[in-house]
């Protein structure tokens, strides 16, 4: 019996109009040698495999609406020699799990995983202030700020012309090395930042640690992943007041979690980042009192870290 080599993970949560569109889209891959598992904390379930019967899918209820717990409960199960995460908004090219195959086949030991290009839809030109903002924030192309170079994109920036190394990878598309993932991937003070509703950033936590053990990944130029990212916003985030707190205190959390060298300026440098992000560029906030009032608290908290 022919023995799969790959494991498809999607969290979700009350989003079957997304959902299904990726599984029209994981439909028309070049090949269908994979396994789908859905981790379903929906309030109101909808039995998915009986619409896709083509795929190999396993749709599982999940009572605890918890990202990390979500992500780390296809971790615990899989058997596949490869693990895959996509968010539950995203479309694929064709040739995208082939292509994803075929390069952890063939990649080193030091590799723990990999991403195909992320293009946010749909397209729109770049304001002047949103380049503005993202040179001042430090992201450019492939940065996600000071702390590390991850592999998500914007459309309109330039592609690189080759692969090329990343230090952690974006929640629309993660795939890992199970026997990696397994031993690093059960972050338990992740766990509990959600439980208490002021998680964010759970994917650059997941893969930042493990790159954090001396593992690198790689973004492949040539596959596109098509994040819906307009209406969106993860359905498990709180906004307002808890929103802040994630905003300001979690993300700086993750960034010591993850860094390789803790020294002054990366200390500092979520502070950076979010004050120019989120609070230069991005007027809507300040009509936003309890926003702002659960980012301070954030700061707060974490100065006491």
């Amino acid at each position: 019996m022919h023995k799969m080599k790959l494991t498809i993970a999607i969290p979700t949560k009350d989003r079957y109009s997304k959902i299904r569109k990726l599984l029209k889209s994981l439909e028309k891959q070049t090949i269908n040698d994979f396994l789908i598992i859905i981790i379903d904390a929906s309030e109101s379930f909808v039995n998915l495999e009986i619409d896709f019967p083509k795929l190999n899918l396993t749709q599982i209820k999940f009572d605890k609406p918890n990202l990390p717990l979500q992500r780390f409960e296809a971790v615990s199960i899989v058997k596949t020699e490869y693990l895959g995460f996509f968010d539950d908004d995203v479309t694929i090219s064709n040739d995208y799990i082939d292509t994803i195959i075929s390069y952890l086949e063939e990649s080193s030991d030091n590799i723990a995983g990999c991403s195909g290009w992320i293009d946010n839809i749909p397209l729109k030109k770049i304001s002047l202030n949103s380049i503005i903002r993202r040179v001042v924030s430090g992201i450019n192309i492939y940065k996600q700020g000071e702390i590390s170079k991850g592999g998500y994109a914007n459309p309109l920036l330039n592609r690189p012309n080759t692969n090329i190394d990343i230090s952690y990878m974006m929640g629309p598309s993660m795939f890992y090395k199970t026997n990696i993932i397994k031993l690093y991937g059960d972050l338990k003070w992740l766990h509990a930042l959600y439980d208490k509703k002021i998680g964010r950033g759970e994917d650059i936590a997941l893969s930042g640690f493990i790159s954090k053990h001396g593992f690198k990944y790689k973004l492949l130029n040539n596959i596109t992943c098509f994040h819906n990212h307009l209406g969106g916003g993860s359905p498990f985030s709180k906004k307002g007041y808890t929103k802040g707190i994630a905003d300001s205190y979690s993300r700086s959390l993750i960034s010591k979690k993850i860094a390789r060298k803790l020294n002054l300026r990366r200390k500092f440098s979520f502070i950076w980042y979010v004050f120019f992000n989120f609070l230069i560029f991005n007027k809507q906030i300040w009509l936003d009192f309890n926003y702002l009032k659960g980012f301070f608290e954030g700061l707060k908290r974490n100065y006491r870290i």
